[in-house]
């Protein structure tokens, strides 16, 4: 009786930890198959033409170089392929894309696309959902994907939110 109720709480210990290896906001969508992180951002009393040049300016600013990340950046929407690193006993880099969408007094941003690329040491490169096991490695990458997309949006909602002063130059 002891033996199944001690099996039973690991059991259930390991579940809770695979339950939490991937962030809240991380999911797979049916539509494509591919883990997204998105959602919509109120921004009162600003248009979407606003919206849409104060995002490009804050790719400016959070990307090495604006003109190679984005993709496409027209009317109400910005398309951008970018990547962050995320080190520890091996450093690899996370490829993703992130696309904002605007209208007036909100837009959406959806993160999606991911991959973990460790080729710079002679490792892999693989999407998200290739990775069936939830290995402790594969756990790591996800918990730190979501903190790097969570500390981005936090900047990029902040930047949006920020009213844009007149300048006398």
């Amino acid at each position: 009786m002891k033996n199944t109720f001690l099996f039973t709480a690991i059991l259930a210990l390991f579940l809770s930890m695979d339950l939490q290896a991937q962030p809240d906001n991380m999911v797979l969508s049916p539509a494509t198959g591919k883990y997204v992180m998105e959602n919509v951002i109120e921004v009162s009393d600003a248009t979407m033409d606003q919206l849409f040049s104060k995002a490009k300016e804050w790719v400016s600013l959070n990307y090495v170089s604006a003109n190679d990340v984005i993709q496409y950046a027209e009317g109400d929407k910005i398309i951008l392929k970018g990547a962050f690193a995320i080190g520890g006993l091996v450093s690899y880099r996370v490829d993703h894309t992130l696309v904002l969408m605007f209208k007036d007094g909100r837009f959406k941003y959806t993160y999606t696309d991911f991959v973990c690329d460790n080729t710079r040491d002679g490792g892999f490169r693989t999407a998200f959902e290739e990775n069936k096991g939830l290995g402790k490695f594969t756990k790591s990458v996800y918990k730190r994907t979501g903190e790097e997309v969570d500390a981005s949006v936090a900047t990029l909602v902040k930047y949006m939110e920020t009213p844009t002063l007149a300048s006398d130059w």
